[in-house]
């Protein structure tokens, strides 16, 4: 009787524990859903429902209970409130809950994210008395700071690692490197990969994708050629960002050929070609003013299997600005709504371009890329048509590698015989007319405008009639302002 007691006892104390420990798991992972998304209002709903429903049930462990705050702190820091972030400690403070490296690694990227480098600062340098600055603090410190674009701060921190006796390594390196390279600035991308090497440390083929994304960013086609070159002849393989990276060079520089020929370098290679590389042509024949070749690549997107994001057709939709074609700038935006892609202002703002008649009517037109709505414009598309390179650059040596696919790319691309490009092309419409349809759309899309979409609308349609548009819908002319939801509400109730 007593062995059977002791037994009866160990296994209540034993299903009491795994009992414990399965809510634990359940109440940090439906935290954790919410943190991932960095949706601070249900993270924070989710935390306060699980402290009501535990009343009664066996108090959580220190480390448990700091590892919850955490992870409100981590939707915190993916949506970049420093403000939230700051009051949950300050809650954390107030019961006694103690804080460790991750607390303070969340509220540094809270604050990266959102810019704010003096709160990164301030964080890192009042730390808790208990939580001490180690590699793994200086290296969130410096990852945030590259990634939320501000290289310097993050040259900063690696220095002061090394100068607290802690060895950087080669991923702390290619954060400072990415960062520069984002900004196009090659020669501190280059001086830093340079440090790298000195610190003796190998590089691995993310410092050599920054190195190529920095050249590409400034066009420098012979130097992004040579430092793949360099890639090739070390021990690492190059990924499909490395070639992506030589395509959109090429493709900024104007060398159009070669921007189709490192593609087709790429399939020999056997890494399939992905979005951003058929992209970066797209871009490159729309800077040669080559259309059908552009259509014709779209449609080798389509037989790759691959899906058109918004960057591709905002690089057809600049073609058609510079060729003055409204009718295919409306058949565009009317398939980018049937793949569930939603057109931003620069869609719109190159559309009504095209409906300009001295886009239309005048020989050797430029297209956004050039000189007919000024240089902001075309600073956005070209921000829009890298930032995904920038933001692969990093990931790539952790994703698999694609099944291999010997292709000839440029054969695809030469012509498009199937006229897969643009099946719904429309017949040729007045274009003024077109321009006010197309106006409407980006109203009914919650776009709200600026003054380069009015003043390609004035050309479009005319300054007396912009004007009268833009006051019944409660739009300032000049900057794009007024009171633009009334005028959104009378143009739905105008639409039903």
């Amino acid at each position: 009787l007593a062995t059977s007691s002791r037994f009866a006892r160990r296994t209540c104390w034993a299903t009491s524990r795994v009992d414990k420990q399965g809510l634990w798991e359940r109440q940090k992972d439906s935290i954790d859903v919410h943190a991932a998304r960095g949706d601070v209002e249900a993270a924070e709903k989710a935390f306060l429902e699980l402290c009501a429903g535990s009343q009664g049930s066996p108090p959580l462990s220190r480390s448990q209970d700091t590892t919850l705050h955490n992870l409100v702190l981590k939707a915190c820091a993916n949506s970049g409130d420093v403000d939230k972030a700051n009051d949950w400690v300050a809650r954390m403070a107030k019961r006694r809950v103690v804080a460790n490296v991750r607390t303070v690694g969340k509220l540094v990227e809270a604050a990266a994210k959102r810019g704010n480098i003096a709160h990164v600062r301030g964080w890192l340098e009042s730390l808790p008395s208990d939580v001490s600055a180690n590699r793994i603090l200086f290296s969130i410190a410096i990852d945030a700071c590259g990634k939320a674009e501000h290289p310097d701060e993050a040259a900063r921190w690696l220095l002061r690692m090394e100068s607290a006796g802690l060895q950087a390594d080669v991923i702390a390196y290619n954060s400072v490197i990415s960062a520069y390279a984002k900004l196009g600035n090659v020669g501190e991308a280059i001086a830093w990969f340079r440090r790298l090497e000195g610190a003796g440390l190998k590089p691995d083929v993310v410092s050599f994708n920054g190195l190529l994304h920095a050249c590409a960013k400034a066009g420098d086609v012979d130097d992004a050629t040579a430092w793949f070159s360099r890639l090739e002849a070390s021990e690492l393989r190059p990924t499909v960002v490395s070639f992506t990276s030589l395509v959109d060079a090429a493709a900024r520089a104007g060398r159009t050929s070669e921007a189709v020929a490192w593609l087709d370098r790429l399939a020999s290679a056997g890494i399939q070609p992905n979005l951003i590389s058929f992209n970066s042509v797209i871009n490159a024949f729309v800077k040669a003013r080559s259309m059908e070749r552009a259509e014709a690549t779209f449609s080798a997107i389509l037989d790759a299997d691959l899906k058109p994001d918004r960057v591709t057709f905002n690089s057809l939709l600049n073609s058609c600005a510079g060729l003055g074609r409204p009718s295919h700038a409306i058949a565009l935006l009317q398939r980018m709504r049937r793949a569930d892609i939603r057109p931003n202002i620069i869609s719109f703002t190159s559309a009504l371009e095209a409906c300009a008649p001295d886009v239309r009517g005048a020989a050797g037109s430029k297209t956004l890329t050039g000189a007919s709505v000024g240089p902001n414009l075309a600073e956005s598309f070209a921000s829009e048509l890298t930032g995904t390179l920038a933001s692969s650059s990093s990931q790539a040596s952790l994703m698999p590698e694609p099944p291999a696919q010997e292709v000839a790319v440029s054969g695809q691309i030469s012509a498009d015989p199937s006229g897969r490009g643009f099946p719904e092309a429309l017949e040729s419409v007045e274009a003024a007319v077109a321009a006010e349809r197309i106006f409407h759309e980006a109203l009914t899309e919650d776009v709200r405008p600026d003054s380069r979409l009015l003043a390609s609308l004035r050309r479009a349609v005319g300054s007396e009639r912009s004007d009268e548009l833009c006051s019944e819908f409660g739009i300032r002319p000049v900057c794009g302002g007024g009171n633009f939801s009334d005028g959104r509400r009378r143009l739905n109730g105008e639409l039903r």
